[in-house]
């Protein structure tokens, strides 16, 4: 982003750049707006923003903190698939790329909070809460990140295998989630 200009230095938002139908990646290149790659981060980018709909309707302290660090790490998952494949190793060097130790501890988070519920015999027809509902909506968006993941993985634009991983356990932990903030809720006790 550019410098404003006159007393306010405040960045600028409106650049002009993107009107070509591109848009700038993480540390360099550009590419289509509509790219797969695009495609990928822009439903991270969908998840964090939903995810911090829910923090606010959570008035749990512990999942409020689980969302927010989940929100945090998608940051991170969202900056490497706006990384382009020649410029990964740059990013790698930061130490700022989908970890093993991540995937590790959402398995761990996913693991303790499912100890703390009951799943239904049935489908679960997400809605019984405001809270879990967008939840619910965070999880399918994670998901759509994930199938356009595995088409950038396939076309082999992808270098870390840590992302795939990541994602797939980060809409468990979502799932998860949803039904802990319902576990008190009725309809989701087991019949």
């Amino acid at each position: 982003m550019k410098e404003g200009k006159g007393k306010n230095r405040n960045p600028v938002i409106t650049t002009k750049n993107g009107d070509d139908g591109t848009t700038g990646m993480f540390l360099g290149g550009r590419v289509l707006k509509n790219d797969e790659r695009v495609e990928a981060f822009g439903a991270i980018d969908e998840a964090i923003s939903s995810l911090g709909f829910a923090r606010s309707l959570i008035s749990d302290l512990k999942i409020k903190a689980i969302v927010e660090n989940l929100q945090r790490d998608l940051f991170i998952v969202g900056a490497e698939l706006a990384t382009l494949k020649i410029n990964w190793s740059q990013l790698a060097e930061t130490g700022q790329i989908v970890s093993e130790s991540m995937v590790l501890k959402i398995e761990e988070l996913q693991e303790s909070l499912y100890e703390c519920i009951e799943l239904p015999k049935s489908f679960i027809v997400p809605g019984d809460s405001q809270e879990s509902a967008v939840i619910d909506i965070s999880r399918t968006l994670i998901r759509k990140a994930e199938r356009k993941l595995i088409i950038l993985i396939k076309n082999n634009e992808v270098e870390n295998p840590n992302l795939l991983r990541y994602l797939n356990r980060a809409s468990d932990l979502a799932f998860v989630l949803a039904r802990y903030l319902d576990k008190n809720k009725p309809y989701n006790k087991l019949h």
